[in-house]
């Protein structure tokens, strides 16, 4: 129920719980989060927490909350460290990300998250205003050890400055 409504306050509207596993040997003991089946000690109980979660989610999902700032996701960069010598380079990255969106969240400052991959397929730049979709974004955020950008991404940032758009760089 706490990590369901840590979410909800983040802005998560529908919650899929979904890890049911087959055997309990093994690292899943600790190291995998709860499995939602007949292993699990408090299944005969878990309807209630499910009907509390439904609740919550239609509620949350009747409304739009409406972001101006969107903080671009570090994905491409981390690809540059997949592989053999790269991997503490990407927990960085990653670790960089999640304080900037922590620290944005504690500061009551609302934004949502860019996927590249969404914005090259539906952004448009219109002066000002960064289009991804049906939402609109007059500030973007680079977070911070942001290395890449693919083509589209940094064509669409260059365009919304040269519109007079306001981007942010960690």
């Amino acid at each position: 129920k706490r990590i369901g409504d840590w979410v909800a306050v983040l802005g998560v509207n529908t919650i899929n719980e979904h890890l049911s596993h087959v055997t309990l040997r093994g690292a899943r003991k600790g190291d995998y989060p709860p499995s939602f089946s007949y292993h699990a000690t408090w299944w005969e109980a878990y309807h209630v927490l499910e009907q509390y979660l439904t609740r919550v989610s239609f509620a949350l999902s009747q409304g739009e909350q409406i972001n101006r700032i969107l903080v671009l996701e570090p994905t491409t960069t981390v690809w540059m460290y997949q592989g053999p010598g790269g991997r503490e380079t990407a927990e960085q990255v990653g670790n960089a990300f999640q304080k900037l969106v922590t620290d944005l969240a504690k500061a009551q400052i609302e934004f949502d998250i860019g996927s590249e991959d969404i914005i090259a397929r539906n952004g448009l730049v219109e002066g000002k205003t960064l289009l991804v979709g049906r939402r609109n974004y007059s500030t973007i955020i680079v977070p911070p050890l942001t290395e890449n950008l693919n083509a589209k991404t940094a064509e669409l940032l260059e365009g919304y400055l040269a519109g007079g758009g306001q981007v942010l760089s960690c």
